[in-house]
């Protein structure tokens, strides 16, 4: 929970020094550490021809974080939706799948669930 909160909860201007330079790697705090997936780094020619130092950081989903913390802790709305019949009895739903649209792992993995529970393989 730890670190989804340190995703989450992250903030990417904690990388930077006031003056808008990037921190080196041992000035960055854990908590702001833990949010960056990946750092790029590339030396290249400025426009007076001396090296210039760019850093791409790239960042883990934030969103994704807070959502997986915000389920852990229970505070999303339900996902569920209470839908009754006409009569105030139940609905009948149903649903279906076309088999010829998955992919053959997909299939395999299926069939060896059927399989498993004892089902016959029914080309």
């Amino acid at each position: 929970m730890l670190e989804l909160a340190r995703l989450g909860f992250s903030d990417f201007r904690r990388l930077f020094k006031d003056d808008g330079t990037a921190k080196a790697v041992h000035e960055i705090d854990d908590e702001t550490a833990a949010a960056v997936s990946a750092v790029e780094t590339v030396v290249r020619a400025g426009p007076d021809g001396r090296a210039e130092t760019v850093r791409k950081y790239r960042l883990w989903d934030k969103p994704s974080a807070l959502e997986k913390l915000a389920r852990h802790l229970d505070i999303l709305a339900a996902d569920v939706l209470k839908v009754v019949g006409s009569d105030g009895g139940p609905v009948r739903v149903e649903h279906s799948v076309d088999l010829k649209s998955l992919p053959d792992e997909a299939l395999e993995k299926l069939a060896a669930v059927v399989e498993s529970l004892g089902g016959r393989d029914s080309d």
